[in-house]
């Protein structure tokens, strides 16, 4: 089933608008406290600081592009089992980072565990594990739709990776202090990915594609500060 347009082109543009007010957010609280090492420190901890409450924001904006990718994107495409999983997984992706800006982290992110720490870190790992299940989900329901089929691949390819991040990651980089560099790898593979799927979503003779197209290349050039 498809969404009719107007509503169709409304929806993929709510996401741009919440994945640039996030990204503005997260590189702003960079730009604001560079005494934070961000190839260590987890980008959570930006609550702890002064300009926390920006950062909150930024929770429940990600929680906001979550749901709409996940009640779009199972509109937007056939009803299989696939895009089904993809939209559950990204509605837990969306609870879990209601939970992460309701319930502000610890610093440093070691035992003893606070009650919010242990919360915090939590819905982080369940929202990492969903967004990355659910970009693996929909990239296959990609298959079974013509107009979506060509970002199929590429999408699988992207939540491979993202995997590989999530727990390679885990394994390697925390061993030398890396934490923050592999949570930023990850968001960049997963913005990568919302970027393939509103190319699709966006009909090409709709000139915001061609913003989409200069926006997808320019976040990985940007959220790396």
């Amino acid at each position: 089933m498809s969404i009719p347009a107007p509503a169709g082109r409304r929806l993929p543009l709510a996401v741009i608008v919440l994945v640039a007010y996030w990204v503005g957010v997260v590189v702003a609280m960079h730009l604001l406290q560079p005494a934070l090492d961000p190839i260590a420190v987890p980008m959570s901890v930006y609550v702890l600081g002064a300009h926390g409450a920006w950062m909150t924001t930024s929770f429940f904006a990600a929680a906001g592009i979550w749901l709409v990718l996940a009640f779009g994107l199972r509109n937007a495409l056939p009803p299989t089992s696939w895009a089904n999983a993809g939209a559950v997984l990204f509605c837990i992706a969306a609870l879990g980072d209601v939970l992460m800006g309701l319930v502000p982290t610890q610093y440093p992110v070691a035992p003893p565990l606070t009650r919010d720490g242990a919360i915090h870190l939590i819905a982080s790992l369940v929202a990492f594990n969903a967004i990355v299940l659910g970009s693996l989900s929909f990239s296959r329901a990609f298959r079974y739709s013509a107009r979506w089929s060509p970002a199929s691949g590429a999408g699988t390819v992207l939540s491979a990776v993202m995997f590989a991040v999530l727990y390679g990651g885990l394994i390697l980089l925390t061993r030398v202090g890396a934490n923050g560099l592999q949570q930023r790898v990850l968001v960049i593979l997963m913005l990568t990915w919302i970027a393939l799927a509103l190319r699709q979503w966006l009909t090409p003779s709709d000139g915001t594609a061609a913003i989409l197209t200069i926006i997808g290349y320019s976040l990985n050039d940007t959220i790396v500060i």
